[in-house]
């Protein structure tokens, strides 16, 4: 009954049983305290409200409820009972937009597939057509526990509810469970923050945001989870297990969970439609699919940890069919389908990378993420060294059609470089270091073409160069009592690393990528010093990290960074800056500060000193909030008086026999300097080249040559003089001349003179019995005249061609000197 009634009741009966002939003031007394029981008998509704049916009939916490009502206020359920049990058919609880909070904390929740955990917001394990709606629920064990295993419920209805915050790490808890319910509706629910035992505890674990277990194959039937909200849920979003069939779950969104957005882990979960739902940034996979006969279509599922969908069982997953999905971006593979299954079948898809799945006539998916047949992409090693550097570039591109050609060009410049698949390129460069921007075009069978531009993708430096300072700042820790890693990354070749935590002038550590912790809050300005062979590079960045938020917002990632295209030369020097600044929003604003006096706002300046000296540089970056951060750099350019030219050595390569020796490994070293002056060299040319400046060469400097054959073991070395007139002339000619020892006469292996049939018959014993006969054992000399093909091996190929020479004409012999 309602307490208020029972309050007004008994003051009436007071006042009726007292004497008529009291005073007056007896009256006043009886009403006053009569008054009191009214009040508190209102402050305790008011404190404890319940959900109120037409009749004015009031529902609390723990009771049951046998009418339809609405809740009049916020309830706190501190007993450790459910919430509300519902104890008759066709009832509607309305929310009426408040909320039933629970008392979780020191709750055994329990619970198990087939049984509710105690302490349910709302359970209902008996009853059918029953609607809730416009309900907060939050801190209980279960937000709504539907059916049980020894009793079921039909024609339920959950609408336009919140249930968060909700379970326990131990137990097996969820947002909704709904245990054999055959044809009802979750609808335009936001359940979010469930705890429970996780993905580690199996398919039966707690935590997911609904979790429906269908008894046997005529439970857990023709139910609609649409239109649901799924967030941040230990375990998934929405799960089913045990016999679910043709069920209907479309148009939700599914993100955040520990294990997936939607997973059908049964492999009887059958006949059921996936359409509509958008899942993405779950830890394993967006979709699970371990059931036979499902259609999923018009899903969005990207950036998952692992899987877009997973058609993971070995025993189930079969004959599902997929059409019209965006599957995009996901960490392993965009649509797995474990070996072994088969059946599995659709079309009009887009991803990119599949296994053990196509679309119908095609490869993987109908299209690329990218929207096309065809996308470019590519991979490189090494990224980073010390020039020459020779870069190995491995195709990735995909198409539906194939590929017909292949257009790189490895320095942004627009000009095509190399057109093989997989090309070889050596990086050089006459500046400290370089920065590449790589492009890769593919043309497809089917018309498309795709280009794929990796940014900053090389960097090298020249030998023995200044290396170039540069390091990542964290945005932010919330505590000094939390370590702050620094990472390193310079450029050069580097021995030592200096590092200075708080620009005080001290080195504090002088590993490569430190871990520091301060001992107190504040916004920390960091230096680095980076010192190689080539001299030293000083990188100081202001308002690096922040230490001790404090509740606030970490500082929006902003880093500061440049790098210029030259760092010595004579006045007047003009250098080119290059912003490599780096942000999470929009940098809007550059000011940079040359060191003379000069300063600029434009992104990529470039500035001209005309006196000597040497100068620092800085540069602020400001975000389009506001955030603003600089980077300087000590000593940075110097400028001197003398003014450096080109000094080239080139020449050709020849064998003793006048063969050219194509693509031959050409080292100078300046003994004076101790540097070496890499050579340029190609694969189809003995000519060779050095390119270096006067900076790096003077009048009497001995120079060393090291020059070998593609294939030779044995090198040439020789010494060179530098004359004052060949710095005068910016450079010499010296043609190399390579002595292998090889006198004979092409396919002349029997080393008689003549090439004739005897030539033939030794060469043909050593490609058939050599090692094993010895006695057909050949010399050096006889190898390089057996070698008539010039592929630096000796087989079949050099005896046909030998033998098609001494009986036929118009054949050619071709023994190389390498």
């Amino acid at each position: 009954m309602n307490r208020i009634e029972d309050a007004l009741t008994g003051t009436i009966i007071v006042l009726k049983n007292r004497s008529q002939t009291r005073k007056f003031s007896y009256y006043v007394i009886t009403l006053a305290l009569a008054v009191i029981v009214l009040l508190a008998a209102a402050g305790s509704t008011t404190a404890e409200h319940a959900c109120i049916a037409d009749d004015d009939t009031a529902f609390f916490c723990g009771d049951i409820v046998t009418k339809s009502c609405m809740l009049n206020g916020s309830m706190t359920c501190i007993n450790t009972g459910h919430g509300l049990t519902i104890g008759a058919n066709d009832i509607i609880i309305n929310g009426n937009n408040f909320k039933i909070a629970g008392n979780r904390e020191g709750i055994t929740c329990g619970g198990s597939q087939t049984i509710v955990a105690q302490h349910s917001g709302i359970i209902n394990t008996d009853y059918d057509t029953i609607t809730i709606t416009n309900l907060e629920i939050d801190n209980f064990c279960t937000g709504i526990g539907l059916g049980d295993n020894a009793a079921v419920v039909d024609d339920n209805t959950i609408t336009g509810c919140e249930i968060h915050d909700c379970g326990d790490s131990d137990s097996t808890t969820h947002g909704i469970h709904m245990i054999g319910t055959n044809n009802c509706t979750i609808n335009s629910n936001e359940i979010y923050n469930i705890d429970g035992t996780g993905p580690q505890s199996g398919c039966g674990g707690g935590g997911n945001g609904i979790f429906m277990y269908g008894v046997d194959e005529d439970r857990g039937n023709y139910n609609n989870i649409i239109h649901n909200n799924f967030t941040n849920n230990v375990k998934s979003g929405f799960f089913m297990k045990m016999m679910c069939m043709h069920n209907n779950i479309s148009y939700n969104n599914a993100t955040g969970h520990g294990q997936g957005g939607i997973v059908l882990m049964c492999i009887n979960s059958n006949f059921n439609i996936i359409e509509d739902n958008d899942a993405f940034e779950n830890d394993f996979y967006g979709f699970f699919i371990g059931g036979n006969n499902n259609t999923i279509r018009y899903n969005k599922l990207t950036n998952n940890g692992y899987y877009g969908v997973e058609f993971g069982r070995s025993d189930g997953s079969c004959d599902n069919e997929l059409f019209n999905n965006t599957i995009c971006g996901n960490d392993c593979t965009d649509i797995k389908v474990v070996t072994g299954v088969t059946g599995n079948r659709g079309d009009n898809n887009t991803c990119d990378i599949t296994l053990n799945y196509d679309d119908n006539g095609t490869i993987g998916c109908t299209l690329f993420c990218s929207g096309t047949s065809i996308i470019s992409d590519f991979s490189c090693e090494p990224t980073i060294g010390t020039e020459p550097l020779s870069v190995n570039f491995i195709d990735q591109s995909n198409a539906k059609q194939g590929i017909d050609s292949w257009s790189w060009d490895f320095d942004d410049d627009g000009i095509v470089d190399n057109t093989t698949q997989n090309p070889v390129y050596i990086y050089t460069t006459l500046y400290p270091y370089s920065y590449y921007n790589i492009s890769l075009t593919v043309n497809g069978t089917g018309g498309n073409s795709a280009i794929e531009t990796k940014t900053d993708l090389v960097k090298i430096w020249k030998q023995k160069a200044a290396p170039n300072a540069d390091f990542y700042c964290e945005p932010g820790v919330g505590d000094y009592s939390i370590p702050v890693t620094l990472t390193d990354l310079s450029i050069g070749e580097i021995t030592l690393w200096s590092w200075d935590f708080d620009n005080d002038g001290i080195v504090d550590d002088t590993s490569q990528n430190p871990v520091y912790q301060y001992s107190a809050n504040g916004i920390y300005n960091i230096s680095l010093e980076v010192t190689g062979p080539g001299g030293l590079s000083k990188d100081t960045k202001f308002y690096c990290i922040r230490v001790g938020t404090q509740g606030a917002a970490k500082r929006p990632f902003i880093d500061a960074h440049f790098f210029a295209d030259k760092r010595t030369g004579s006045a007047p020097l003009t250098v080119q800056f290059t912003d490599m600044s780096r942000s999470q929003d929009e940098i809007v604003s550059w000011n940079w500060d040359f060191g003379d006096g000069n300063t600029s706002n434009e992104r990529n300046p470039e500035h001209t000193y005309d006196s000597p000296g040497i100068y620092n540089i800085g540069l602020e970056t400001t975000l389009n909030t506001g955030a603003t951060t600089d980077e300087t750099k000590i000593n940075y350019i110097t400028v001197s008086t003398i003014v450096p030219t080109p000094f080239v050595i080139s020449g050709w390569i020849n064998c003793t026999n006048g063969d050219p020796v194509n693509d031959p490994d050409v080292t100078v070293t300046n003994m004076n300097r101790f540097e070496i002056l890499p050579g340029e060299t190609y694969a189809e040319s003995n000519y060779y080249r050095v390119l270096t400046s006067s900076d790096n060469v003077s009048a009497g400097n001995v120079l060393h040559f090291n020059v070998t054959g593609s294939s030779s073991n044995n090198p040439i070395e020789f010494n060179h003089t530098i004359t004052a007139d060949e710095i005068e002339a910016g450079g010499f000619a010296h043609n190399i001349t390579v002595d292998y020892g090889f006198t004979g006469i092409c396919g002349d292996v029997t080393c008689n003179g003549v090439v004739d049939t005897g030539d033939v018959i030794l060469l043909s014993n050593y490609v058939g019995y050599y090692p094993g006969m010895p006695q057909y054992a050949l010399n050096s000399t006889q190898q390089w005249a057996g070698d008539v093909t010039g592929n630096n091996v000796i087989d079949t190929g050099d005896v046909i061609l030998l033998s098609n020479y001494v009986g036929y004409s118009g054949y050619e012999l071709n023994c190389t000197c390498t």
